[in-house]
């Protein structure tokens, strides 16, 4: 009974290291998206803040030119 039991202890160990192994790719990976979609966050919130600068900087120019005419 004692090579069984060593035998499914081994077998259960494999077991855990590679759900372990695969489980800390799973991690690696998530990680990495989760800083990809926050970078992309920033630079679009980035992109939104200078749009709104250009459209004011556009309406200032427009009245500008409007008033000269």
């Amino acid at each position: 009974m004692e090579i069984l039991e060593q035998l499914f202890e081994r077998w259960m160990e494999s077991n855990l290291r590679k759900h372990d192994s695969i489980q800390r790719n799973e991690d690696n990976r998530y990680d990495n998206v989760d800083h990809q979609l926050t970078n992309l966050d920033n630079t679009a919130d980035e992109f939104e803040q200078k749009m709104e600068m250009v459209a004011s900087q556009m309406e200032k120019w427009m009245s500008g030119k409007v008033g000269a005419k």
